[in-house]
């Protein structure tokens, strides 16, 4: 049974406006001019809700005294398979605005299904928060994830290894070679930010941010790896 936008949006506790709302779930490919889809579709408000999730995460855990770079890891990989999870529970891409065109393609794959699952549901945490302030997006935090994350298992006997060479050595079983590749590399030489997406037997696996190439890659491998693990590919 499909949800109607209303009661998406009622659900999620939209309240003053349907402005936000609508914006969150507007795909890019609504938008004709490529300099204006940043604005007028989700595409800000997913990066916002994603990063606003990641923080209530780290501050959770640091909370919990649960905070290292192996933790930070594996933190990583449960966020991105919860976040496509509790997009695929609301079922957000029930009211997602998309080209017809656009979305045949994106449900001809599960891996790219959710994606935008795991995208829409960033930009509505993101137009949540904007619309009624932080204490509404870690009220949503609590709801949808908390949970999940009083019942995570943090602790790793054994060191893990890099996240580009797991995701390597996961891919070779099935005789694929991951490729990353630079999406943007922005702001003066001493603080650039990158951007890079991962590819692999033609599907975006996984996209990342760091202050360096390699650490862009390794934020793309994790979420890659999450992605994967999603749908049984991976290794625990």
């Amino acid at each position: 049974m499909r949800k109607t936008c209303n009661d998406l949006r009622l659900e999620l506790g939209f309240k003053d406006t349907e402005r936000m709302f609508t914006a969150a779930i507007t795909h890019s490919s609504m938008v004709r001019e490529p300099e204006q889809r940043p604005l007028q579709s989700n595409e800000n408000l997913t990066h916002i809700g994603r990063r606003f999730l990641q923080t209530v995460l780290a501050i959770r855990l640091t909370l919990l005294r649960q905070s290292n770079a192996v933790i930070s890891i594996r933190s990583s990989n449960w966020l991105n398979s919860q976040i496509g999870a509790v997009g695929r529970k609301l079922k957000v891409l029930d009211c997602l605005v998309i080209q017809p065109t656009t979305e045949a393609g994106i449900r001809n794959s599960e891996l790219a299904t959710a994606r935008l699952e795991g995208e829409t549901l960033c930009a509505l945490v993101g137009a949540l928060i904007i619309e009624n302030g932080y204490q509404a997006g870690e009220e949503f935090f609590r709801t949808h994830f908390q949970e999940g994350l009083m019942n995570a298992h943090w602790a790793e006997t054994a060191p893990m290894k890099d996240p580009k060479t797991l995701l390597q050595e996961v891919l070779a079983k099935q005789k694929l070679i991951p490729e990353y590749e630079l999406i943007s590399a922005d702001g003066p030489v001493h603080r650039q930010a990158f951007a890079v997406r991962l590819i692999c037997n033609g599907q975006v696996l996984g996209e990342g941010l760091g202050t360096t190439k390699k650490s862009a890659e390794k934020a793309a491998a994790t979420e890659a790896l999450a992605t994967l693990k999603r749908f049984g590919d991976g290794r625990s």
